[in-house]
């Protein structure tokens, strides 16, 4: 099943000549460590059996492939997409795909759960053969990643994959804590779905597979999104992608025309998995309770100076975390700004502030340290992984030792009220 949780996860793309795919426009361009392309498919397409890009609508398929710099990792493993578009997106409506004989929402682009073929579920991006895949009729607006398939390898309808939507908002819940449903199982799907009001999406997703970790996207390009809206329809996607070695890219693209790179910046984050191409520093158990928690320092060496991961046991729901951070930099100022922004996009509430705001009897302990990532309500499940990448940052920019300190909720508030800090969020990846 193919879902997204209650809780959030933060993190969080050359165009195929597919022979009778219909009449497809490139619209290739090279930055930073991805290539990221449009294919655009303007309807009626009709493959003789069905004609999933309707007339009046046109199909715009963004694909992603590694140009083998800068260590982002060849392997594609997490997506963060926001698609704002002037008319509403076209949403398929008909596929059941939680397998409980309802019809969903299908923003995952998985053919009917109860029709799943051995070899597993097959996103179809751009116009699909009923003929050869009948299981799969799926035509509409979706987010996933996945690899072509070993039989059709320049096919952009035929793809493999294991992808995992964590997170779906819609409209005013993006970048919120607020999560809108899109399967019968979660809950009514949202009416915005129903009634073809969409007009600003979220999706939010990553492999979740043991084995698999996503496809080699410098092989050939990985398409991760399907993006179906009537003709002359403007819109752009923020996207923000994750491979397996180095920090997560984002891109602006403006449908059928320019693509931008945004800028890369520090990563800092706390969530269920590590960010990208840190170095773990293994884990510890949070020692105390009920207001007797000990605060305890993790010397950071080698390459876990600038990129690293550690793992915190042992939290109870509701406490406030603080990591003290013993950070250098040429422009600690400029460090501070850009994880504070970083933290924060990802986790609503959470600030990077510089010790010397904190209350005495916190500076007290974190004597040691420059700045504190301070992140309100810990979730119940655990481990959590705190976890950073300074590779984007400011020059000489490292870290060289981590104070944890779980800090009960009271306390925590006498000690962020004045931050505006209180808002809690729950970060864990499904």
């Amino acid at each position: 099943m193919r879902y997204a949780s209650k809780r959030n996860s933060r993190y969080v793309l050359p165009a195929l000549a597919a022979a009778g795919l219909g009449a497809l426009l490139g619209v290739p361009a090279a930055h930073g460590d991805f290539i990221i392309s449009t294919t655009t498919i303007n309807g009626s397409v009709n493959d003789g059996i069905s004609g999933p890009v309707g007339a009046g609508e046109t199909e715009f398929v963004l694909s992603a492939l590694n140009n083998g710099l800068n260590t982002t990792g060849t392997n594609l493993l997490a997506v963060d997409a926001t698609i704002t578009t002037s008319n509403p997106m076209v949403i398929d409506l008909t596929d059941d795909i939680d397998a409980d004989k309802k019809a969903d929402a299908n923003i995952s682009g998985f053919a009917n759960n109860a029709k799943f073929k051995s070899g597993g579920p097959i996103p179809t991006f751009g116009v699909y053969n009923s003929g050869t895949d009948p299981d799969n009729g799926f035509a509409g607006t979706f987010v996933g990643v996945a690899q072509p398939d070993p039989g059709q390898p320049d096919d952009l309808a035929y793809a493999n994959g294991s992808f995992g939507i964590t997170a779906v908002q819609l409209g005013a819940n993006i970048g919120t804590s607020n999560n809108n449903f899109y399967e019968t199982t979660q809950g009514a799907v949202d009416p915005a779905f129903l009634n073809g009001s969409v007009t600003a999406m979220r999706i939010v997703g990553a492999f979740a597979s043991a084995t698999f970790k996503g496809p080699a996207a410098n092989l050939t390009a990985i398409p991760f999104a399907n993006i179906v809206v009537p003709t002359g329809t403007t819109g752009t996607v923020k996207v923000s992608l994750a491979g397996d070695q180095g920090a997560s890219q984002t891109f602006t693209i403006n449908l059928g025309g320019t693509i931008t790179t945004v800028a890369p910046t520090p990563v800092i984050q706390l969530s269920g998995t590590a960010a990208a191409g840190s170095t773990s520093l293994g884990s510890i158990t949070i020692l105390g309770h009920n207001g007797s928690y000990a605060s305890q320092t993790i010397p950071v060496t080698g390459p876990a100076s600038t990129a690293g991961a550690l793992t915190v046991n042992g939290f109870t729901a509701g406490d406030t975390e603080i990591y003290g951070l013993a950070a250098s930099s040429s422009n600690l100022a400029s460090l501070l700004s850009e994880l504070n922004a970083a933290l924060g996009s990802a986790d609503a509430g959470a600030s990077v502030v510089a010790v010397s705001s904190l209350s005495p009897s916190l500076q007290s302990v974190l004597s040691g340290d420059t700045l504190a990532a301070i992140i309100p309500g810990a979730d119940a499940a655990t481990p959590n992984i705190f976890s950073y990448n300074l590779t984007n940052g400011p020059s000489g920019s490292s870290i060289s030792s981590i104070t944890v300190v779980p800090e009960p909720t009271g306390i925590g508030a006498l000690v962020l009220g004045g931050l505006g800090l209180l808002s809690r969020r729950k970060r864990r990846m499904a």
